[in-house]
């Protein structure tokens, strides 16, 4: 899952695991595609009081930028990783979600905060995520903090996370998700922010963060190109008259799951220190280890190998963490672990649908003194990941 898609989907989770409202139908899959927003001619600068207001006759306004063939918000939004003269930058996201019960009450809280720096030469990207949840499910709050909670690095085409405190060289695939930066112009569902500029108003020419930007504002629920019914809430967005990126998006959203409840989400996302030099170096860590020797690493943690395809991919984080994909469907997956585990004298002490869907199971069980904490879940791709770690005693 794109941690993006947390932004929306966060509070589905909680509230499905407490036994709130369904999910939207349109959330179980990618955003529909949809054509590139266009800048609307009629979008002009309110004129100020000293200034004369166009007769009847005059058409607004819509000649290119100097030096260009067609504004960049006319073409459509556009990636700061796409602007030409935009050689690094920096990168912060707030999000508040709060979920509600009927009368108000709130049920579920989460903070999170991003802060991404991003150069260009020498190529590199620095992702910092902390976030906080407080859940009357507690545990699912614990996952969720886990699923993004962290500190990656891309560097020299290497990638790294930090693990029970230390740099541990891995996967790009283990990483890639968490460093990405939302583009807000994504038209094939990939992003889960692409705007509609069509929908929005003109409010005014702003300078951000030392930028010119053309600040827009709109019913968010239209702005987003998501296709969520119930999703209300104002959207204002700051577009670089330059280049056509996000300088800065804020946004009060209200996401109605049913009478009974619904969620207010505050995101802050702000894009700042353009071109200044960042130092984004290689930390020292030990070497990457292959496939087959995490495998193996896997082997010994458990006391045999795990029954899957040939073709799953094995990542350790730590001595006692790992993770495995297998293109293998779950019921599979979970029949193939389970048994291997029994036959091998482990017991079950905890089993549980987290999801309530069938596509996220907990289990613990040991063998011995050893506790051994699985977590087998469905990709949004149709794979499935286990991930595995050690406890000293059964939750």
């Amino acid at each position: 899952m794109r941690p993006y898609l947390l932004f929306l989907v966060l509070p589905l989770l909680l509230l499905m695991a407490c036994g709130g409202g369904d999910a939207p139908a349109s959330q179980a899959g990618r955003t529909p595609a949809v054509a590139a927003a266009t800048f609307p001619p009629t979008w002009t600068p309110a004129p100020s009081p000293t200034e004369p207001t166009p007769g009847p006759t005059e058409t607004p306004s819509t000649t290119p930028l100097p030096g260009a063939e067609l504004s960049p918000i006319e073409e459509g939004l556009r990636s700061i990783d796409e602007a030409s003269t935009i050689r690094s930058y920096k990168m912060h996201i707030a999000q508040t979600i709060t979920t509600l019960d009927g009368a108000g009450a709130v049920v579920e809280e989460s903070i999170t905060t991003r802060d991404l720096q991003v150069s260009r030469e020498p190529a590199g990207r620095h992702m910092t995520i902390q976030t906080e949840i407080t859940s009357s499910n507690s545990e699912l709050a614990a996952l969720l903090e886990a699923g993004v909670l962290g500190d990656y690095l891309l560097v020299e085409e290497r990638a790294f996370s930090v693990e029970e405190g230390e740099w541990q060289e891995t996967s790009l695939s283990n990483i890639e998700d968490h460093i990405q930066t939302p583009s807000f112009s994504d038209q094939t569902g990939s992003d889960p922010l692409p705007l509609d500029l069509s929908v929005m108003e003109f409010v005014g020419q702003e300078e951000i963060n030392g930028r010119s930007t053309r600040h827009l504002r709109g019913d968010h629920g239209a702005a987003l190109l998501s296709g969520m019914e119930g999703l209300t809430g104002q959207a204002d967005v700051w577009v670089d008259e330059a280049e056509g990126f996000v300088v800065r998006y804020d946004a009060t959203v209200t996401l109605q799951f049913s009478a009974d409840s619904s969620s207010v989400s505050h995101t802050l996302i702000e894009f700042f220190d353009f071109n200044v030099p960042i130092d984004l170096t290689v930390p020292s860590v030990a070497p990457l280890l292959s496939n087959a020797e995490v495998a193996a690493n896997l082997q010994s943690f458990l006391g045999f190998a795990l029954p899957l395809a040939p073709d799953a991919l094995f990542l350790q984080s730590s001595p006692t963490k790992f993770e495995v994909e297998t293109n293998q469907p779950l019921s599979e997956v979970r029949t193939q672990v389970l048994a291997a585990l029994a036959s091998n004298g482990y017991i079950l002490d905890e089993g549980e649908d987290l999801s309530g869907t069938g596509r996220t199971w907990r289990y613990v069980v040991h063998r011995g003194e050893s506790y051994v904490y699985l977590l087998i879940f469905a990709t949004e791709d149709g794979k499935s990941e286990i991930l595995i770690s050690a406890t000293t005693a059964s939750p």
